[in-house]
């Protein structure tokens, strides 16, 4: 049993084979759905960390801005031992966001040219739209997308976990109150 279902039981309970299975029962959990606001969001956002949590998949900085790369914060950070970085945003909804998110990966790729931006939403029609924007060209920089209660989040989690991922303090920006998390090491 690793430390993190001895620390939070009741998550290691819940039956799902597949990360996306269980963060579409957290989220039913949480009773995400009839959430207001920012809430959605941060109730996102810790259904894909215990997924990262009860896959070991980490470390990784939450709420960091990538040093360099200005006026953006990504939800999660990825750092590698060579400097790439894998930067994602996590979102209930995108809507016309999507620009802010392919500038910012763009910067990222400026600063850091091996490094990749992704995007998680909840909205599945929103990722499938994200999706053919970055086929058709029009969101170049954004390296993927993955709805959370899908199948191509358990294929995200796999690519993430496939990483030599380390900390890496040095690459990341934790902003001017140092209101950024991280390292997070499972």
């Amino acid at each position: 049993m690793s430390q993190f279902e001895i620390l939070v039981p009741d998550i290691s309970a819940i039956q799902a084979s597949r990360p996306s299975q269980l963060t579409r029962a957290l989220w039913s959990l949480s009773g995400g759905e009839t959430q207001v606001g920012n809430t959605r969001g941060h109730i996102l956002l810790i259904c894909m960390i215990s997924a990262l949590a009860r896959e070991q998949i980490g470390p990784f900085y939450v709420n960091c801005g990538v040093k360099g790369v200005p006026t953006h914060s990504w939800d999660l950070v990825f750092t590698s031992p060579e400097g790439r970085v894998i930067a994602v945003s996590a979102n209930v909804t995108l809507k016309e966001r999507w620009k802010n998110e392919n500038l910012a990966a763009w910067a990222l790729k400026k600063v850091l040219p091996q490094s990749s931006a992704y995007i998680v939403l909840h909205n599945e029609d929103e990722a499938t739209s994200i999706g053919n924007k970055i086929v058709r060209g029009e969101a170049a920089s954004i390296d993927g997308r993955a709805q959370i209660f899908s199948p191509d989040f358990d294929q995200f989690l796999a690519i993430l976990k496939s990483e030599h991922l380390v900390a890496r303090d040095d690459l990341v920006d934790r902003g001017d109150n140092q209101a950024g998390l991280g390292p997070v090491v499972f």
